[in-house]
Order: C-alpha cells, then sequence, then structure tokens
C-alpha cells in the first residue's frame, strides 16, 4: 500500500510528539518534509547518528553552532551519506558504485566486479562493509542490495548530474550483451542510456516472453514503457511498430478478460 503524505498538523505531531524535537526545530522539519514521515525519519535518525542532537526543555534541539538549513529533498539528504561513506575511499569508488546501481537495487558480485574491470575501475575492497555499517546496503547471496530504491536512484541522479549515467548504462548493455541477458534487462538500460530506438525491438521480446509464462502485468508495462519510447521519438502513426505493440496489448488485454478492449486494439 502507498501511504499518503501527511498534512502539516501530522507532520507537526510527528516531529514533536514521536521524533521528541523541540517546538521551532519541529516546525522547520515539518515544513521541509514536506509530508513525508521517511525524509523526517531519517533526517532526524542522520542527527541522531552524528551526535548532533542534545536535550532541551521542550525537545531535542541542533547542537550550538550547527546551522539549521535542511536538505531541500531525500536525494540531498541520501547523497549526504554516500558522500560521508565515499570519503573514506580513492575517488574511483563512486565510479564504481554508480555501476552498482547502473545494474539495479539487487547487485551480483560477480556481475559487478566484471563491469568494473569492463570499464576500467579498480576494485574497492570494504565499500561494501562500509555502506552496510552506515544501514545503506544489506548483504545477500551472492551479493548485495541498496537498503532503499530511494538511495540507488539518488545515486543514478549523481551520475546524470556528472553525465556518467548514460555512459554507465551503455556499459551495462555491452556487458550484458556479452552474456546473453534478458531482453527485458537490455531494454531497461537502453532507455536509462537514452537509446530509445534500440530500446523497442528488446522490450517487444520482453513482453512476448512475459506473455509465454502468463505475466500478463509485466508484458503490458513492457509495452507500455515502449510506446512512451515510440512517443518520445515522435514516430508517425502509420510505422509499423505501432501496430506490433497494439497487436501484443490486444492479446494480453483478451487473456486479462477485457474483451472489448482487446477487440478495441485489434480494430485499430
Amino acid at each position: 500500500a502507498t501511504l499518503e503524505a501527511l498534512d502539516d498538523e501530522a507532520g507537526l505531531e510527528l516531529a514533536r510528539d514521536l521524533l521528541g524535537l523541540s517546538g521551532e526545530l519541529a516546525q522547520e522539519v515539518a515544513i521541509r518534509s514536506g509530508g513525508s514521515p521517511l525524509f523526517a525519519v531519517q533526517l532526524v535518525g542522520d542527527w541522531i547518528e552524528r551526535g548532533l542532537l542534545v536535550p532541551g526543555p521542550q525537545g531535542f534541539e541542533l547542537r550550538p553552532g550547527i546551522p539549521t538549513e535542511l536538505p531541500d529533498d531525500i536525494h540531498q539528504l541520501w547523497t549526504s551519506w554516500v558522500d560521508r561513506v565515499l570519503g573514506g575511499f580513492e575517488p574511483g569508488a563512486r565510479h564504481a558504485l554508480e555501476l552498482a546501481a547502473a545494474l539495479g537495487r539487487q547487485v551480483d558480485d560477480k556481475e559487478w566486479t566484471e563491469l568494473c574491470r569492463r570499464c576500467g575501475v579498480p576494485p574497492v575492497e570494504g565499500l561494501v562493509d562500509a555502506l552496510a555499517e552506515r544501514a545503506l546496503a544489506v548483504r545477500r547471496r551472492g551479493g548485495w542490495a541498496f537498503v532503499h530504491g530511494m538511495l540507488r536512484e539518488s545515486i543514478e541522479r549523481a551520475a546524470q548530474e556528472t553525465g556518467r549515467l548514460a555512459r554507465n548504462h551503455r556499459a551495462c548493455v555491452d556487458f550484458l550483451t556479452s552474456m546473453s541477458a534478458s531482453p527485458a534487462r537490455l531494454g531497461r538500460h537502453l532507455l536509462e542510456a537514452g537509446d530509445l530506438e534500440q530500446a523497442l525491438a528488446p522490450l517487444l521480446a520482453a513482453s512476448d516472453q512475459a506473455w509465454l509464462r502468463g505475466d500478463y502485468a509485466q508484458g503490458t508495462q513492457l509495452l507500455a514503457r515502449r510506446e512512451q519510447a515510440m512517443a518520445r521519438l515522435g514516430l508517425p502513426d502509420g510505422d509499423s511498430r505501432w501496430g506490433d505493440g497494439w497487436e501484443r496489448r490486444g492479446l494480453l488485454r483478451w487473456r486479462m478478460g477485457d474483451i472489448e478492449g482487446g477487440h478495441e486494439l485489434a480494430r485499430r
């Protein structure tokens, strides 16, 4: 289920009564969090971890001399945590972490190591352990995972700001092609790299695979992403690739019981 944003009163109550902040600081956190309880909880958790809060007469306050400026959004908060971890490593560790984020939230150790090798990024011993110590990553069998999807998205956004995002995803495409990875993975990386036209065929093949295994929801989602890419490319209505997608979507509609919707796509 999706948690709705808190209203102003509930956001203030969270910061003051549940997180124990003083009135003025609670008000500032409530305003900056924009109704996101996740942002408020993680921000205060960061302050606690760094020992920046002290008891006051009305609740916890920031230590004297600590600036009260808060991050504009949760991206800045995640970035500050990542920067703190990477500060203990060589500069190449940032690129290695970006490549891990490009692979996805779940990272296979062997894939990550090989991708780094292909990109000329040296191994970074202890990076995952350092992330895990700060509760930014969790170990999994044969690999590890980012603790939250928003953390991975934040690293991807930072890579885009430095101009490396498209290059990272094209490296994933080259690597995954060499190991005959699924068309769904290839299509995702091509989209992230901005190679929209090249992504169309893998996304169509991935939707066919989803159809064959009976995963009609995923098949529909893949076709929707393909059509979004085609719209961004400005392909004319007469392009036969539109028809390829409509045909598949019609079949999926029929399978999911939407007979009229399937007929409408067939007529189109």
